[in-house]
């Protein structure tokens, strides 16, 4: 398909989110952490949760999005073999990134 660049602007002001392969902000980092087998579920937003068991649940509120290196966690985990795990993430660095 090709476009005007005035029928692009039309369309871009139109929308309020930006999405990316058809996903917002949320979708994209949800996605992310589905691909290593984490199913992230957000307060607030009823999910079906999938039926062929994610190897774990990220449970989050519904605005929040989160990246860190899960590898050292799953080592223990693999040793431990829990049944349930509460893990706080902390913002320590209240300079974050900002817009």
């Amino acid at each position: 398909m090709i476009a005007h660049a005035s029928e692009l602007e039309q369309a871009n002001t139109a929308t309020s989110v930006d999405h990316l392969w058809g996903l917002d902000q949320a979708g994209l980092h949800d996605r992310l952490w589905a691909s290593r087998g984490i199913q992230v579920v957000r307060r607030g937003r009823p999910e079906a949760l999938d039926a062929s068991g994610p190897t774990l649940y990220l449970l989050l509120d519904a605005e929040d999005c989160v990246l860190f290196h899960i590898g050292p966690l799953m080592k223990r985990l693999s040793w431990i073999r829990p049944r349930a795990v509460r893990l706080r993430i902390v913002d320590r660095d209240r300079t974050a990134f900002l817009e």
